[in-house]
């Protein structure tokens, strides 16, 4: 589970101090900085399953979660002298043994410049109990830079250093260059282990098919557009793929689980994946909107369902304790079903250990929160709400304070736009 995000000069973003609860969301006008703090978290997913272990930053193609250019496009107002800085701390699975002391949390921090026309890493870091380990540039070498553990060296080793594995690595170089540092490995997997764990679904999602061929791909995921959805609830019923219940007997297997989020969102009554003839390989999805209503086609019912399946489905069929990253898992949801997405979601959170990270424009998903922290189910710290804006060319992020009755306490003016001046300037219509 992430915590706590500072970064410096990304995009348009000079600074930002983000703390992450089970769900986090973002809301805030259009282009206001809300798509670009998901977007760095998806640089450095993107960035640790590239395989060049030379670049720092992998900057992203078109089969990437995104595609940010370059540098120079990247770094606040395009300023090659400034430098891109973040600091990530998180939870890690499980606690593990390092430098004497037993702990659960990691916090990694980087410092990325812009030389000879590209990216160059100045510094990388590490903290881990009371020790913090990492390699800082000197000229075109690195040195290994250590507080609260004392390294010792190894004799005919080199004194300088060659380049960090991307951004947050370190080389074999420097594990053998000390006869104790062999746990500087362990740093760079944690690292990876998070960044794997990592999920994404973008805003713009594929439209519903009469049939889909399953070729016995098992999918990570359901893909970056949810093209992948019915794959991985096919692959989930061959895997024997089950999803446990809180406070309940027993399993689901992932299509009942995402079966039943549909019918309390009250989208379909019936959903259900039917091969067409056996040993076929070629699926369609059957849907009923209502008990008394006849069995149709995935094609032949709203649009809503086929915008929202990706979601549930990803959110069910991920490892447990997984990091998934939505953008605008609202879209084309009737006002109603937008609130029952919310209720879907904290379901997915309780039942798996998953913490969600969420861009959104949706008031009723988040009154749906609201409601939930007042009736707790929730807490002001298991959802973690901001709101961003832009000013001046530099966005801004507002923490959202509530209250254990649900209540935001610095409710920002405009946030949903302004209902009181609507009805204000209809009045003074109908007055004329």
């Amino acid at each position: 589970m992430i915590l706590r995000l500072q970064l410096r000069n990304f995009k348009s973003w000079r600074e930002a101090d983000i703390e992450f609860g089970s769900i986090t969301i973002f809301f805030g006008a259009n282009s206001s900085g809300k798509t670009a703090l998901l977007q760095f978290l998806l640089l450095l997913k993107q960035t640790v399953e590239h395989p060049d272990p030379t670049i720092p930053l992998f900057w992203g193609d078109e089969h990437s979660p995104v595609e940010l250019g370059g540098y120079l496009d990247a770094i606040y107002r395009h300023d090659a002298e400034r430098k891109l800085e973040w600091r990530l701390s998180w939870q890690l699975e499980d606690a593990i043994e390092l430098l004497n002391a037993t702990g659960n949390q990691l916090s990694h921090r980087a410092l990325v410049a812009y030389a000879s026309d590209t990216a160059v890493v100045e510094h990388v870091a590490y903290t881990f109990a009371e020790v913090e380990v990492g390699l800082q540039r000197a000229e075109d070498a690195y040195e290994v830079v250590c507080k609260g553990y004392a390294l010792k060296r190894t004799r005919g080793q080199p004194a300088r250093i060659s380049l960090p594995v991307k951004c947050y690595g370190f080389p074999e170089q420097a594990i053998n260059r000390y006869q104790n540092a062999d746990f500087l490995a362990r740093l760079g997997l944690e690292f990876t282990r998070l960044f794997k764990r990592v999920y994404y679904l973008g805003p713009l999602r594929e439209h519903p098919k009469r049939q889909y061929r399953w070729a016995g791909a098992k999918p990570r995921d359901v893909g970056f557009k949810g093209e992948l959805t019915t794959d991985a609830l096919i692959a989930s019923q061959q895997m024997g793929k089950t999803v446990r219940r809180k406070g309940r007997r027993g399993s689901q297997t992932v299509q009942e689980a995402v079966a039943e989020q549909l019918q309390r969102m009250g989208l379909v009554s019936q959903f259900r994946l039917r091969e067409i003839a056996p040993k076929s390989r070629v699926y369609e999805v059957q849907l009923r909107r209502t008990p008394d209503c006849p069995e149709v086609a995935f094609t032949d019912i709203g649009f809503g369902v086929s915008q929202v399946l990706p979601v549930i489905t990803l959110c069910y069929y991920v490892p447990e304790r997984s990091i998934v990253i939505l953008e605008q898992p609202e879209i084309h949801l009737h006002p109603a079903v937008q609130m029952a997405l919310a209720d879907a979601i904290i379901d997915a959170v309780k039942t798996r250990s998953i913490q969600v990270i969420i861009e959104s424009h949706s008031e009723h998903f988040l009154l749906r929160l609201q409601r939930r922290i007042a009736e707790k189910e929730l807490t002001p710290n298991d959802a973690r709400l901001y709101f961003c804006e832009l000013q001046g060319g530099e966005s801004h992020l507002i923490p959202l304070q509530v209250d254990n009755s649900g209540n935001i306490l610095n409710y920002p003016p405009d946030f949903f736009g302004d209902p009181l001046q609507e009805t204000l300037e209809r009045r003074k219509a109908a007055l004329k």
